[in-house]
């Protein structure tokens, strides 16, 4: 794919295909002096299929980018160019072999459990951390020279922070456990408690959707 400009088309009327390609290559000729540089271009869908079970949408769906762009995703932030599909209606989706993706479900979250946990989490979500690596879109990998973005964890969490890790070292104390608190719970106990009633209704959904994966936790 060209490296000055690149498309995300759904389109199935092969003529207007066919057009698209030649005004692309004679655009990308003018700033590149090549020509032909879209003859390798394919277009295909991401949703392969789609059927209705009652009032829920079932969408089948296979992977819109190769190993290859994914990997040239990486390390950058994402547009919404980016996004061909968007989910705003009652939906499953799986992949082409039948494995469950996701659920989509309008208005089933308590509106008094949604306002209590977002009275309790917004002033602390307005933290920033340079420890999300890939996530800020950043081409360095360290705390010293990624983008610092209002990214926050809460509860508990499987990995030690770095700043806990030098500590373990400088103490030279092996990790016994891989589950910790984070420092939302730490410094604000009384906050979380109030944040999971909501936690508990998603985790409900969770299991009357996916059980089998629910039971898997």
């Amino acid at each position: 794919m060209c490296r000055y400009h690149w498309c995300r088309v759904a389109i199935d009327d092969q003529a207007r295909v066919k057009t698209l390609i030649k005004l692309l290559n004679e655009h990308l000729a003018k700033i590149t002096n090549k020509s032909n540089v879209w003859t390798n271009f394919s277009l295909h869908n991401m949703i392969i299929e789609t059927k209705k079970r009652g009032s829920i949408v079932i969408l089948i769906v296979k992977p819109d980018y190769d190993d290859v762009m994914m990997e040239q995703k990486l390390n950058t932030k994402l547009t919404r160019h980016d996004i061909k599909d968007i989910i705003n209606y009652d939906c499953d989706v799986f992949c082409e072999d039948g494995r469950p993706l996701l659920s989509f479900r309008k208005n089933k979250l308590s509106k008094e459990k949604v306002e209590t946990f977002y009275e309790n989490v917004i002033k602390f979500a307005h933290n920033v951390t340079s420890n999300r690596g890939n996530a800020t879109g950043s081409k360095h990998r360290n705390l010293y020279q990624n983008p610092r973005v209002m990214s926050n964890i809460l509860g508990y969490f499987d990995k030690m922070s770095p700043s806990q890790k030098i500590l373990l070292r400088k103490l030279r104390t092996p990790l016994t456990v891989s589950v910790r608190e984070t420092r939302f719970l730490q410094e604000f106990p009384e906050k979380f408690k109030k944040m999971v009633p909501l936690i508990k209704e998603i985790d409900h959904w969770y299991h009357t959707l996916f059980p089998k994966e629910w039971a898997k936790q």
